[in-house]
């Protein structure tokens, strides 16, 4: 039997090169892998930020239907004093009497009706806001589970990096002690 750096009783054969080669291919592996994952991450920040702006807006957004909201409802507050002003006015100019009999059912059926204008005004705005706000809740959760997401890639690729150069250690180990 020859033995030798050649032969069949240890030194340098396919058992160190596999070896070698084994270490270098999970330790570029890992590193390759670690890379992907945090190129993944940095979309997933990206994509968090975008929804940060989205939940910003929407945000403002809920601001201006609470203003808007007020100033319509505030033009319909006026709108029912113009309307039943208007009304007294043309009854006494008919020459009846303003705060009796029809009058006053005609002036009591335009206050009603001034306010459930006024009320409905209130609510849709109330329901635009509700809305808005909603929105900026889910955009600001949509952040935060891409800022998770981007967390987890970069874990996930830490490890690969590190399990790359375990198991290219232990084959670089092999690769030792096929030559002896």
């Amino acid at each position: 039997m020859a033995s030798g750096i050649f032969g069949q009783g240890g030194g340098f054969g396919s058992n160190t090169i596999n070896g070698f080669a084994g270490a270098v291919s999970d330790i570029f592996g890992g590193k390759a892998i670690r890379a992907a994952d945090d190129l993944k991450a940095q979309g997933d920040l990206v994509e968090a930020g975008n929804y940060d702006l989205a939940a910003g807006y929407a945000g403002e957004n809920a601001q201006y239907a609470e203003i808007s909201g007020a100033v319509k409802t505030a033009q319909s507050e006026r709108n029912v004093l113009l309307g039943t002003g208007q009304e007294r006015s043309e009854i006494a100019g008919a020459g009846l009497k303003v705060g009796s009999g029809t009058s006053l059912d005609l002036l009591r059926s335009s206050v009603q009706q001034g306010a459930l204008q006024t009320q409905m005004v209130q609510a849709q705005g109330q329901i635009t806001t509700a809305g808005y706000k909603e929105e900026q809740a889910s955009y600001e959760n949509l952040a935060s589970y891409a800022r998770v997401s981007a967390q987890a890639e970069m874990d996930a690729g830490n490890q690969a990096e590190k399990n790359g150069w375990i198991t290219g250690g232990i084959k670089a180990l092999s690769g030792l002690a096929s030559l002896f």
